[in-house]
């Protein structure tokens, strides 16, 4: 199996919802990048909620999160 490594770099405001993240990772490559549905993100060791806002994570400049 290949493992594949890319980086975006998004703008996105606190207020949106998890899921709005994903639409927007969606959009970016849809070669590479599967349906929101299938997107699992994840960060500080934990998964990303869909229901939750940005802001409930504390992301800050610089942050990671991983995709799966």
């Amino acid at each position: 199996m290949k493992k594949l490594n890319f980086k975006w770099e998004i703008q996105i405001s606190n207020m949106e919802k998890i899921s709005n993240l994903k639409i927007y990772l969606t959009q970016l490559d849809n070669d590479i990048i599967p349906s929101k549905d299938k997107i699992r993100l994840f960060f500080g060791g934990k998964e990303l909620k869909d229901n939750k806002k940005i802001s409930t994570y504390k992301f800050e400049d610089g942050s990671f999160v991983q995709m799966l």
